[in-house]
């Protein structure tokens, strides 16, 4: 334990100028919090000038908590990667490898220090009650396991954006023509609702989350434990696809096939899946 807070520490100091960034902006958010839940005051119960100042004060409030939030999470970001890059994995002559640490311990240190910045900035949204219907919780956690793993493949932040484009637009690209393959292999078939169902593409979504947040995983403990830089590529490309396909695969598969002339639909049931169909299909049924 006193060998893991020692690199803890190390690293703590290595990215301390990121790190009082990051703090001062969580800690202006709270103040912003703290102030906009302070102001609970109806305006019918202020005089119009009244009104229109305590409306302009929770708007410019809001718009600090927004801004400042962004920025939050843009260094937060950094300060990940930087972390992680310290100690590279993929160069041979790195500090850390003349030192006695041992590869999981120091996986033990990363996942440590970078999951307890991560769990405070989460904290620290969820205290200040911002919600949005459009994006799940369980969006932050592939997120931030794909960030560390982006970032134990690559030496420094341009390579890690250019990895990061290459592999996600070549994963896109390559489900993409998987998928139109098996949508003209429906719409030729006429594959029923039993093997489809209409509700396929809450399943996809949830085996995408499932398949970004085990490859992930496997992808970190791989290089960490291993070095094997190109082992690590070759699952992060076939993760990245799995997951492209997933995420695609129920509305994909469904409106294929809603052309098929085999399955006749209803209005509940193109409502229900959740996907967006031509209502030209619709009314091809009816």
């Amino acid at each position: 334990m006193n060998i893991l807070l020692a690199h803890i520490k190390k690293d703590a100091i290595t990215v301390r100028k990121l790190l009082y960034v990051w703090a001062a902006f969580v800690g202006i958010d709270l103040v912003f919090g703290i102030a906009t839940h302070a102001l609970h005051i109806s305006p019918k119960e202020l005089s119009p000038q009244g009104a229109a100042w305590f409306m302009a004060t929770i708007f410019s409030l809001l718009i600090g908590i927004i801004s400042t939030l962004l920025f939050q999470a843009v260094v937060l970001m950094l300060l990940i990667v930087r972390i992680i890059q310290t100690d590279s994995l993929i160069d041979p002559d790195a500090y850390w490898r003349t030192r006695p640490i041992a590869r999981l311990n120091l996986l033990k240190e990363k996942t440590l220090f970078t999951g307890s910045l991560a769990i405070a900035s989460a904290l620290a949204v969820f205290a200040l009650g911002v919600q949005s219907n459009n994006l799940d919780p369980k969006f932050y956690l592939p997120l931030f396991l794909g960030l560390v793993a982006f970032a134990a493949i690559t030496k420094n932040l341009s390579n890690l954006i250019l990895t990061f484009l290459g592999f996600t637009i070549g994963a896109h690209i390559l489900s993409g023509v998987a998928l139109s393959i098996l949508r003209y292999l429906v719409s030729i078939t006429g594959t029923t609702q039993s093997i489809f169902p209409i509700h396929s593409a809450n399943a996809a979504s949830a085996g995408a989350f499932a398949v970004y947040t085990l490859g992930f995983l496997v992808i970190i403990a791989h290089q960490y434990l291993t070095l094997q830089t190109r082992r690590s590529q070759i699952l992060l490309g076939l993760t990245l696809f799995l997951a492209a396909f997933a995420s695609n695969f129920g509305c994909r598969l469904y409106q294929a096939a809603i052309r098929s002339p085999f399955l006749i639909t209803t209005q509940k049931n193109r409502r229900g899946s959740g996907c967006p169909v031509p209502r030209r299909f619709f009314d091809a049924n009816n």
